[in-house]
């Protein structure tokens, strides 16, 4: 799920959309934090224009020494974690490209 900020007519609209559900190969931070950053890339964005990371309470995603919230910090210090505000990747599943 990506959250993103539009303008258009000075209306300002926070919008997230869902891009695709995509492989893990092992349930480790170091392959993880790789396929995400490999997603990332193969989406023409870019990691040092996050400014957020939400996860929920997987002890890989949220370390704070060796986690995947802990490396995209490494690589982007403005990458704030947030916690997770629940199923939103719900909708993202079902088809819906944008709430």
């Amino acid at each position: 799920m990506v959250r993103y900020v539009t303008t258009e007519n000075s209306i300002v609209q926070v919008k997230e959309s869902f891009l695709h559900f995509f492989p893990l190969h092992g349930k480790t931070a170091a392959g993880t934090i790789q396929a995400s950053l490999d997603e990332v890339k193969q989406n023409d964005l870019d990691v040092m224009m996050c400014r957020g990371q939400e996860y929920d309470s997987a002890s890989a995603l949220l370390g704070t020494h060796v986690g995947v919230q802990r490396r995209i910090k490494d690589l982007n210090p403005k990458a704030l974690f947030v916690p997770s505000r629940g199923v939103t990747g719900l909708d993202g599943a079902r088809g819906k490209k944008q709430v």
